[in-house]
């Protein structure tokens, strides 16, 4: 019996699996991700406008940093990235595979590879996983997970409160930090349609 209690007590303790019960019951959500990357000598700063519904339709809309304006949303139903650039380019939308370059990041993360169902895959298929200490991560409680994948460390902070992530951060071999990702105002189960993820 002890036993048992203490392995509920320690499951219950961990910042993965309490995301992965939260998550289990979003149907839809909303945030903002300010982003930066560096890859070789260049780096690239962004805040996006985020939107989520399960499937896995996804629209990002940048709304500050390199190519504001820009937009981007993936249909589930037929595999594709619809786009548009910032300015007047934008009156032409085009429809791209979701690997093609121009719909990827500077680091090569597809539009796909960017909601928290994602994730957790990468955290399942990570290895070394660690809990970390508790800290405070823009004045919200938090705690942290530090997880090996694709070559890169990765540390994510989740909130106490609400058990979503708030912050990544990933370090590559030499302990530069190439990627992280701020997630601010997540809203979930606002209702989205399909045509929410129009651009």
């Amino acid at each position: 019996m002890l036993a048992t209690l203490m392995l509920i007590s320690l499951t219950a303790a961990n910042p993965v699996e309490e995301f992965k019960a939260v998550w289990h019951n979003v149907k839809d959500y909303t945030c903002t991700m300010e982003v930066y990357e560096k890859k070789g000598k260049k780096e690239r700063y962004r805040v996006y406008d985020f939107a989520f519904m399960r499937p896995k339709w996804i629209k990002m809309i940048i709304i500050d940093g390199a190519d504001k304006g820009g937009k981007a949303a993936y249909n589930p139903l037929n595999g594709k990235v619809y786009a548009r650039k910032p300015g007047l380019a934008g009156k032409i939308r085009i429809k791209l595979s979701p690997d093609n370059p121009l719909v990827k990041s500077l680091r090569g993360i597809k539009i796909t590879e960017s909601d928290f169902g994602h994730m957790l895959v990468q955290i399942k298929n990570g290895k070394d996983l660690e809990v970390l200490g508790d800290t405070t991560i823009d004045g919200q409680a938090a705690v942290g997970i530090s997880v090996k994948y694709n070559g890169l460390d990765a540390r994510i902070y989740f909130s106490k409160e609400t058990h979503f992530p708030v912050y990544l951060e990933e370090r590559d071999a030499s302990g530069q930090v190439v990627h992280w990702v701020k997630y601010k105002d997540i809203k979930t189960n606002i209702g989205l349609k399909e045509k929410d993820f129009e651009i």
